[in-house]
């Protein structure tokens, strides 16, 4: 309750103060801690305005000294600024600085622009940007710590992205007589890429919660990237067929939109040579893939004590991570052991801390991914294959909701974090004087 928290700042102003000029320098510590007089935040892209901080902090704490305060006192505020710095050169390490967040918005802007004035280029911004985006996002994955998430590329929506990009690469070299494409092939490649387009990529940026706009990040922009922009890419090659051939005719000829259908008319709906047909073939063919890969090998990459043992006999060390690892490392073991199996919550935090998960959960996550990624191909890709408006509007949606979710970040940044962080260290020391009273 706001009484109590009152009564907790008023006990901590007076704690270590002995009389009443001291408890004046004490608040005046204080103000300057809660301003932000420790590291100016507003410059915090600056590298000298770090170093002016950090110096700054040492000013500070030699002030809480003179004005009294307890030593434990002088502790938490030091724990506070000390927090507060490498909090700092985190966000500088993820590319938090202006130069990032002006061209991370700028990109936004060229986007929408492009998609707007230019649809039948968008492929093209896609492709180019895929040049840069992904072998950067690489980069960050190989020297991720403490383990290496290079097989992040094995997911399905990476996976799909790269065989968007393959195929923009074949129909290239067609355009230059470097190879030849027959009309059958280049239909089947259309009723693929706007299949899962459609399907799973819609459905991943809709419901996964790091595909945000965070102008400042390339990665998460990466992952932006290649969530968002196939469903932008699916609708001009849907509805902005007569721009798109005129304009590049050797690569996209579009002679096979009259046969271009949704579901199969005659026996099983989801024959090859249909858009949901097409799109649940290359998911089911990732699944099997990655199913198996996942069983024989993946399961073991991350674990504390590995299964899989050197030539020496010993257990190799732990070294790379997977997408299903970094998922449910996050709070999803608990869930599903509870909810499932009637799992102690221990037992789930043992796991956790040894990267060593049962089999079953795994099986139930990539159940639970099939069943997604099948229902969105037959459900939002029916309904924006069929109605131009409606897909206009799902791209919409997916514009606000990633915006959304990049706001409540930054949000986060300037009006929550330092202040749980503060909060944090003073804790202990607050609650010992509760106790005491």
């Amino acid at each position: 309750p706001p009484q109590r928290r009152n009564r907790r700042g008023r006990r901590l102003t007076a704690m270590g103060s002995r009389d009443a000029d001291s408890l004046s320098d004490a608040m005046h510590v204080r103000s300057m801690l809660e301003s932000g007089a420790g590291v100016k935040l507003s410059t915090v892209f600056e590298a000298d305005e770090l170093n002016a901080s950090m110096h700054e902090n040492e000013v500070l704490l030699k002030e809480a000294k003179d004005a009294g305060l307890l030593e434990g006192e002088v502790n938490a505020i030091r724990k506070v600024l000390e927090q507060v710095n490498e909090t700092v050169k985190k966000r500088k390490k993820e590319g938090m600085h202006e130069v990032n967040f002006a061209l991370g918005v700028l990109n936004s802007f060229l986007m929408m622009y492009v998609f707007g004035a230019y649809p039948e280029h968008f492929w093209l911004l896609y492709f180019v940007e895929s040049c840069y985006l992904l072998p950067r996002k690489f980069y960050f994955m190989v020297n991720a710590k403490p383990l290496n998430e290079a097989f992040y590329y094995a997911d399905l929506c990476w996976f799909l992205n790269f065989l968007i990009i393959g195929m923009m690469s074949l129909m290239i070299l067609a355009s230059y007589g470097v190879l030849e494409i027959p009309r059958e092939i280049r239909f089947q490649i259309y009723d693929a890429v706007v299949g899962f387009s459609l399907g799973p990529l819609t459905g991943a940026t809709a419901a996964l919660p790091f595909v945000a706009f965070l102008f400042h990040d390339v990665r998460t922009m990466t992952g932006l990237f290649i969530h968002l922009y196939p469903p932008f890419l699916a609708y001009t090659m849907m509805w902005k067929t007569d721009a798109l051939r005129e304009a590049w005719p050797g690569i996209f000829t579009l002679d096979y939109l009259q046969d271009v259908s949704f579901i199969s008319e005659s026996g099983f709906p989801l024959k090859l040579g249909t858009i949901a047909g097409n799109g649940v073939a290359i998911y089911t063919i990732w699944f099997m893939v990655y199913v198996t890969w996942m069983v024989t090998v993946g399961m073991d990459l991350p674990r504390k004590v590995r299964r899989t043992k050197g030539p020496d006999g010993q257990p190799l060390p732990p070294k790379y991570d997977t997408v299903f690892h970094s998922t449910v490392r996050g709070g999803l073991c608990i869930v599903m052991g509870k909810a499932l199996w009637g799992r102690k919550k221990e037992v789930s935090l043992k796991q956790i801390a040894d990267d060593d998960y049962e089999m079953r959960d795994f099986f139930v996550y990539m159940a639970a991914h099939a069943v997604a990624g099948v229902t969105s191909t037959c459900i939002s890709g029916y309904l924006c294959f069929t109605y131009q408006k409606f897909h206009a509007a799902v791209l919409v949606f997916l514009i606000y909701t990633t915006v959304m979710r990049g706001a409540k970040r930054y949000t986060f940044y300037i009006n929550s974090m330092y202040g749980r962080m503060i909060w944090k260290q003073f804790k202990d020391s607050l609650d010992k004087s509760e106790k005491s009273k």
